[in-house]
């Protein structure tokens, strides 16, 4: 019945509306089985959930004076940080309005920067979960319902436990990855391995996704490059089994200003000399990507798409940015994570190493920094990550305004910074490549600011 436009999706593009309540009666055992068919929003609406957009009816509402034993809602619900809690909300509000079982059942596996974690469940008439099926794979299990409206007996087994938010991000992530690889005709992919964080991470979930034999990292040094970054990338390739090649671009950085001179009248130098050393290692990722017919993925966060904190055609240049929808300190967070006793298990059904740490600690421990002039870090140009992605996490995905945060009690000169920044970089994201979105509100299909503002 309703058809949703907001956001990501796009429903009435594609179809029309149904005019009649989804009611469905099948013989069984004698008597009719009285089905109540639901499909994906029409369980989004309940008085004690007011979200936007307002709808004119309500699906679950209407089923009420049909009585059906038990309501099916078929979805395909893309993941969201915290949405798995809201959808077990609605349909147990949903149970206690019908008086009935409701079985959720959501789609599984990526499709472009959606990711359809499946996370299926069946709670009975009282709301209590009769059943649980794992989150970011296929799986399928019988529940008997007894009719009409007894107590739902759950299936023989243990019960599946809820994983931890940084097990569900990272189940997710490996994922969606895998899927946009494989449905676009990657079986291996190649990233720019740089020391940092970033790259670290997301050579690990390429490694889960595909195998570390079909992970390629090239290192590309300059003459700004700290030892230690060329030394912690290997490190982490050794760890992770993943081949690495190293080309250094001092000798073309040089090329380019000799050839740039003539037409500045000088050597290119700031802003000008930083982002052309991006750019020649988006042109090198690209041409390994050509050539060997590898996926080349970016690396960059969502706190440096947010604030332009990158270089268009340069690090920006990928097919997929698999962690474009973590703020710097969710990846800090995900890859200690991953380093811990408690992602053992994950990092065993991956195939990866489980003794000891996967990212060097010398990678998690030093100062971020692009390493595109001398002693540089990324606190030289914007606030600490710490202070900064809250005020972002405001602004992008709960919607607040400047004023509304400054009322609130932060600092008036950091939130006009942060909003300046956020503003004038949308011209960056409109070209960046697709991001897997795993937040209520990614830059992607369902971020739609214009460009030029007033």
């Amino acid at each position: 019945r309703l058809l949703p436009s907001y956001d990501v999706f796009d429903e009435r593009r594609y179809f029309r509306p149904g005019d009649q309540p989804g009611l469905v009666e099948i013989p069984l055992a004698g008597r009719l089985l009285r089905l109540g068919v639901t499909i994906c929003e029409d369980l989004w609406v309940d008085p004690r959930h007011l979200r936007q957009p307002t709808y004119n009816c309500d699906p679950v509402a209407e089923l009420a004076p049909l009585a059906p034993d038990v309501m099916v809602n078929l979805s395909a619900s893309p993941f969201a940080v915290g949405k798995q809690t809201l959808r077990r909300e609605l349909a147990t509000a949903a149970a206690a309005r019908l008086g009935c079982p409701v079985v959720y059942v959501n789609q599984v596996g990526g499709n472009d920067e959606l990711v359809f974690d499946g996370h299926s469940f069946v709670v009975d008439p009282r709301g209590n979960l009769a059943l649980q099926l794992p989150s970011a794979r296929p799986a399928t299990c019988w529940v008997h319902l007894p009719l009409p409206h007894g107590p739902v007996a759950p299936p023989a087994g243990s019960p599946v436990s809820a994983p931890s938010p940084q097990e569900e991000l990272w189940k997710v992530l490996v994922l969606g990855l895998g899927d946009y690889a494989r449905k676009c005709g990657f079986r291996a992919a190649v990233l720019g391995l740089s020391g940092g964080v970033d790259s670290a991470l997301v050579a690990c979930l390429a490694a889960a996704a595909l195998g570390p034999r079909q992970v390629c990292g090239l290192l590309m040094p300059s003459s700004f490059s700290s030892p230690g970054s060329v030394v912690d990338a290997r490190a982490l390739a050794q760890v992770m089994g993943m081949a690495t090649t190293t080309v250094p671009i001092t000798p073309l950085m040089d090329t380019f200003a000799q050839a740039l001179n003539p037409a500045l009248g000088q050597d290119p130098d700031g802003v000008t000399a930083e982002n052309l050393q991006s750019r020649i290692r988006g042109t090198l990722l690209m041409a390994v990507a050509n050539q060997e017919g590898r996926l080349l993925l970016s690396t960059g966060n969502k706190s440096e798409l947010a604030v332009g904190y990158c270089t268009l055609y340069g690090d920006m240049n990928g097919g997929l940015a698999v962690i474009g929808d973590l703020y710097k300190t969710d990846v800090y967070r995900l890859c200690r994570w991953l380093n811990s006793p408690a992602a053992r298990q994950q990092r065993r059904a991956a195939g990866l190493p489980t003794r000891g740490a996967l990212i060097p600690e010398a990678i998690l421990d030093k100062p971020p920094s692009a390493e595109l002039r001398p002693s540089q870090k990324d606190s030289d140009s914007l606030p600490d990550y710490a202070v900064l992605d809250p005020v972002l996490q405001q602004l992008v995905e709960r919607h607040h305004t400047p004023d509304q945060l400054i009322a609130a009690g932060d600092d008036p000169a950091l939130v006009q910074q942060v909003w300046s920044l956020l503003r004038r970089a949308e011209f960056k994201r409109r070209q960046a490549p697709p991001v897997l979105k795993v937040t209520g509100r990614a830059f992607g299909t369902g971020w739609r600011m214009p460009i030029a503002t007033c």
